[in-house]
């Protein structure tokens, strides 16, 4: 790892959850009306993915990536587990991960 890189460490949420189908566009309208901004305000905010399996019943895996660590950010993630559990009926599981690697490249 670089010098750069050893300074900014990266810090993942990811937030896993199984929705149904009719589901699908309040989970949607959640993070992007409600999460996004919030998390766009909060100092060290870098990026939020969200993966969504092809299933009858999607699997999705929401990841928001900080720079440092996540205590700044868990207040808002824990309002959004509580919503995705209002919505889905379901406790999403949570976990924390550092970047070890990654990269990306464009599309040329």
């Amino acid at each position: 790892m670089d010098e750069l890189g050893a300074k900014r460490a990266v810090s993942v949420r990811s937030v896993l959850f199984f929705a149904e189908q009719d589901q699908m566009a309040e989970v949607e309208r959640r993070i992007n009306d409600d999460v996004l901004p919030r998390f766009s305000e909060l100092p060290g905010f870098l990026g939020f993915l969200a993966l969504l399996s092809d299933r009858t019943r999607p699997e999705i895996i929401a990841m928001s990536f900080w720079h440092g660590e996540l205590e700044n950010s868990e207040a808002i993630s824990e309002r959004f587990r509580d919503e995705i559990e209002r919505v889905t009926g379901a406790a999403p599981a949570r976990e924390e991960f550092k970047v070890i690697t990654m990269v990306m490249r464009d599309r040329d």
